[in-house]
């Protein structure tokens, strides 16, 4: 008999370090993680971001989230400066 295992039935939480969720760890219901080929980004303008897009000039969005392609589902969301730049066209 192992000592070390809860008796059985028991809903003892599990020990060791517990990992916080990270943009790479984070998946939606049918397990696409926001790097996967089928995971969209979809970025989101102000109104004077849309007004320069209406005229033909880059502008940078206040927002970019990530949206799987199969379920429809928003993964995460993004403000960083560093996301937004690599999401401005």
């Amino acid at each position: 008999m192992d000592h070390d295992a809860p008796p059985a039935g028991s809903t003892a939480p599990p020990t060791g370090p517990q990992l916080e969720p990270t943009p790479a760890t984070i998946a939606c219901g049918c397990n696409k993680t926001i790097h996967d080929e089928t995971v969209m980004q979809e970025p989101h303008y102000g109104f004077f971001a849309n007004m320069f897009l209406l005229f033909g000039v880059t502008a940078a969005p206040k927002r970019v989230d990530y949206i799987c392609l199969t379920c429809n589902k928003t993964i995460a969301s993004t403000a960083d400066s560093a996301s937004l730049q690599k999401a401005t066209h």
